[in-house]
């Protein structure tokens, strides 16, 4: 009996441990259950609170994005318009530019074309005093009974020679003015030579002598507009015979002016043209002013400032030379630098 009353609280003993186990686990599940539970709900709210950050933050950002767009396009489209209005005051600008040198080109041309009118007027005084002579011999020929066949063929070929001379140089004045629409190879000297035979008389009016000196007559060529060449080569013989004629206002005892061009080949394929004269030369105050439009030393009276301005371009930007002047003894020195024909 008493071992099974042992048996029994054994049994009894275990069973309790057993219940007492089970509880304990369960206690302890429970617990943990519950701290699971605990941090399950505060990374749960942590979560929560993160994801509505987030969404502020990106809202913010979406928001701040949009404003740097939006001004990014306001100050695109304010870009956009300074170049639509920039490119029209360009246009605008290059139109002005060209119409200003149009109006210079042509103001120029009819600077150009009094300078001839002037040398045509001297070329034409010679030979009509001859004619008027011819004339006049005529009648006093008849008074004293001299008039024949022979007589009248020596005059009439007398008159004829001064008329064909004339008309000579009308030709040269219209062929000097017509334009010259494409480049075309031409010697200079032969270009020269042509604006000496309109303007000789007027320099020897002037008491000016003119010389021109050059080695090689054929290796002269150069490809470019003929017409445009002789201008510059009538303007700048031009401003020399003023500077000459300034020279005897200051110095009673100058008699005679002299005018030199020299021809040279450079040894970069390039012509040189120099023009020296024995004049006021150019004041170093002004010398750099001197090819500006409009720019003149002389009186209104006497020139309007864009025959060497215009000169410049035609030498710089038509014909790819250099157009300069410097200072000489006694005078200036105009030098033209134009690249020669290719053979």
């Amino acid at each position: 009996m008493k071992k099974d009353i042992l048996t029994t609280g054994n049994q009894h003993f275990n069973d309790v441990r057993n219940i007492n186990r089970d509880l304990i686990e369960k206690a302890l599940e429970m617990r943990c259950n519950a701290y699971l539970a605990h941090v399950k709900a505060k990374l749960l709210t942590m979560t929560i609170y993160d994801v509505n950050s987030s969404k502020t933050a990106l809202k913010r950002e979406v928001a701040a994005r949009t404003i740097i767009e939006n001004q990014i396009k306001h100050k695109s489209a304010q870009l956009e318009e300074l170049n639509t209005q920039l490119e029209k005051r360009v246009v605008e600008e290059v139109e002005k530019r060209r119409e200003n040198e149009l109006i210079l080109a042509q103001q120029s041309k009819m600077a150009a074309m009094g300078e001839m009118l002037g040398a045509i007027a001297h070329q034409w005084r010679q030979p009509l005093n001859a004619l008027g002579l011819y004339i006049q011999d005529i009648e006093e020929a008849y008074d004293f009974g001299e008039l024949n066949k022979e007589y009248i063929h020596k005059a009439v070929t007398n008159s004829m020679n001064q008329i064909e001379f004339m008309s000579n140089t009308i030709d040269d004045f219209r062929n000097f003015f017509k334009s010259s629409k494409e480049k075309t190879d031409f010697n200079v000297i032969d270009s020269i030579n042509e604006v000496l035979s309109i303007v000789t008389a007027s320099l020897i009016k002037d008491k000016i002598e003119l010389s021109i000196k050059f080695s090689d007559f054929n290796n002269f060529k150069i490809h470019s507009f003929a017409n445009e060449f002789k201008h510059v080569i009538l303007n700048i013989i031009t401003n020399a015979r003023d500077a000459i004629n300034d020279a005897r206002i200051i110095d009673s005892k100058m008699e005679y002016g002299r005018i030199l061009i020299t021809i040279d080949l450079l040894e970069d394929k390039h012509i040189k043209i120099t023009i020296e004269d024995n004049g006021t030369g150019v004041p170093e105050k002004i010398i750099e002013q001197i090819f500006d439009p409009y720019f003149t030393s002389k009186h209104a009276s006497v020139g309007t400032g864009i025959g060497l301005y215009m000169s410049k371009v035609i030498i710089e930007k038509n014909m790819r030379g250099k157009l300069y002047v410097n200072n000489i003894d006694h005078g200036a020195r105009f030098i033209i630098e134009i690249p020669k024909a290719s053979t």
